[in-house]
């Protein structure tokens, strides 16, 4: 499924998907990239575009993994898009590159549907805002806290739940 990184809302409530490809080492053109350097892409950490992370970027040759590799495994060259922006859009939703690889983590599979069923829901744009920060920070909290805290007390998941 392709999550992207941008969101633009129109007065409509329409949708319109400002960036498709999300560069990490899930994405098809980047892992072919990293292997033609002769780099394992899945010992890349994500993003595998970065235009400040400077070791990331510049001391890549001091890590053991990437001893082989023929370039840089983290690029800052960036994707450029092209949108006509008119009057209909009303408002922009953007997510980091952490916050996008956590929801891909916790199982949201389609980003831009929740994000348009939450627009049928609520009222304002800020309830809208406001729904989609809570519901994304209870599957986070679903995914890592949860499990974290029954793993170290020890109960068994079925017994959490009786």
């Amino acid at each position: 499924m392709c999550h992207p990184r941008g969101l633009a809302v129109r007065s409509d409530r329409s949708m319109v998907r400002l960036n498709l490809r999300v560069h990490d080492n899930d994405d098809p053109g980047e892992y072919e990239r990293l292997e033609k350097l002769n780099i394992d892409p899945l010992t890349v950490h994500r993003p595998t575009r970065a235009l400040g992370d400077y070791f990331r970027r510049n001391l890549f040759e001091e890590k053991e993994e990437f001893v082989g590799a023929k370039g840089n495994p983290v690029i800052s060259e960036p994707d450029l898009y092209h949108l006509e922006i008119d009057e209909t859009w009303k408002y922009l939703i953007l997510l980091s590159d952490g916050v996008l690889q956590n929801l891909k983590d916790c199982g949201v599979e389609d980003i831009t549907a929740e994000v348009q069923e939450r627009l049928q829901v609520d009222i304002s744009v800020r309830s809208t805002a406001q729904g989609l920060v809570d519901a994304f920070g209870r599957k986070h909290d679903i995914a890592y806290c949860r499990a974290a805290s029954v793993s170290f007390f020890g109960i068994r998941t079925s017994e959490a739940v009786d």
